[in-house]
Order: C-alpha cells, then sequence, then structure tokens
C-alpha cells in the first residue's frame, strides 16, 4: 500500500504543473494544507484528488464490464 501511494504522489506532483489555481483560492489551500500539516503544494494536493478519484472511476468501469447483469442496478442508484 504504501508503494501505491508513492506512485500517486510521484504521478500527482508530475501533472501538478497544468493546474491553474487563481491567488486568492491558492492562498487559502496553502493556510489550509499549512494547518493540517500536509507538505503539499495546492497544485498537487488538487492532482492528488483527481489521481485517487480517477482510480476509482476506473475501477467502477472494470466493475461495469465484468459484471453487466448488475451493471443496470449501479447506473440507477
Amino acid at each position: 500500500m504504501k508503494n501505491f501511494n508513492v506512485f500517486i504522489l510521484e504521478l500527482s506532483t508530475k501533472f501538478s504543473k497544468y493546474i491553474k489555481i487563481n491567488d486568492y483560492k491558492k492562498k487559502k489551500l496553502i493556510a489550509d494544507l499549512k494547518s493540517a500539516d500536509i507538505i503539499l503544494s495546492p497544485e498537487a494536493y488538487i492532482t492528488r484528488a483527481y489521481v485517487k478519484a480517477g482510480r476509482v472511476l476506473l475501477s467502477i468501469i472494470h466493475a461495469l464490464i465484468i459484471l453487466p447483469i448488475i451493471s443496470p442496478l449501479i447506473l440507477e442508484k
């Protein structure tokens, strides 16, 4: 599990240069991260959230391919 977290962190730092945040949101997020003792840049933090959400999305897509019978029930809710 630790290696996977390192992979997510490396991936998020690579893609963090593509995230643009305005100055107000950036300063607010820096203050929030500092108060939570998280040593990430705001861009890397947001990108890490996107990477984790994308991982969940990919697992759902695989589950729908494997279990197509219950896919209408999942999509209905």
